[in-house]
């Protein structure tokens, strides 16, 4: 009995030093597929399959394929975002808005920088509102809010100061700032720098914009949405000349 206990023993022992000398094994990663939230229809929409993974390898390559890098609500310091952009433009800023007076008055100082920025030529197109266009008091029907004309007429008078804040007498290259007034019922905002890189935000009319998600695109191929604004903005630019 007492040799057996001696056998006993001895058999634990090296069964301890094995464990110790042979390396555990590595513990597989977990799927990461199973951590993607997914969309519980429980039958109610047709269109979409239970528990639809909304992470599927076809939506996330058709949204690189349009270049969409983000998605931005109220939630968000959208403002700060657009500055911080703006001050990476090397040739030009095309701006798309209904009023402007309130963007217009944020990004202020990061247009005057521009233009008066010696290493580069940075042009400043901006399209706003017409300001008695039937296509405001419209929007402010369906808004409910009061028709206020005098918005455009800050707008206009933000990007006079702007332009009176070019330094004619540097040396360096100089920028320029131009706006054009539209009657189009344009249905977006856009803030397109170098043709590159687009804030965009569509408007559901009769809705605030404070309301509305913004969505930043960047040119990723041919088929990127960015294209479309580009194309708009220029088509729209040489109609209100």
């Amino acid at each position: 009995m007492d040799k057996l206990l001696k056998i006993g023993d001895i058999t634990i022992k090296v069964i301890r030093i094995f464990k110790e000398i042979i390396p555990k094994p590595k513990p597989k990663p977990d799927d990461e597929s199973k951590k993607l939230p997914y969309i519980k229809n429980d039958n109610l929409n047709p269109f979409i399959p239970n528990y639809t993974d909304i992470y599927d390898k076809k939506i996330l390559s058709l949204i690189k394929t349009k270049g969409i890098i983000g998605i931005q609500d109220e939630k968000n310091n959208n403002h700060e975002r657009v500055s911080t952009a703006l001050l990476q433009a090397k040739h030009k800023v095309d701006i798309i808005i209904y009023y402007g007076d309130k963007l217009l008055l944020a990004i202020k100082d990061q247009l005057e920088k521009l233009i008066n920025n010696e290493e580069n030529e940075v042009v400043i197109r901006i399209l706003i509102a017409k300001k008695c266009s039937k296509l405001l008091r419209e929007v402010s029907k369906l808004e409910k809010v009061p028709f206020r004309a005098n918005k455009i007429k800050e707008a206009i008078d933000h990007i006079k100061e702007i332009k009176s804040k070019i330094n004619f007498n540097k040396t360096g290259k100089k920028g320029s700032i131009g706006f054009r007034q539209f009657g189009t019922e344009i249905r977006y905002a856009l803030i397109l720098i170098d043709n590159e890189w687009a804030w965009w935000t569509p408007y559901h009319t009769g809705i605030p914009t404070e309301r509305i998600t913004s969505f930043e695109l960047v040119k990723a191929g041919k088929e990127s949405f960015i294209n479309l604004c580009i194309e708009h903005f220029d088509k729209l630019w040489e109609k209100y000349e």
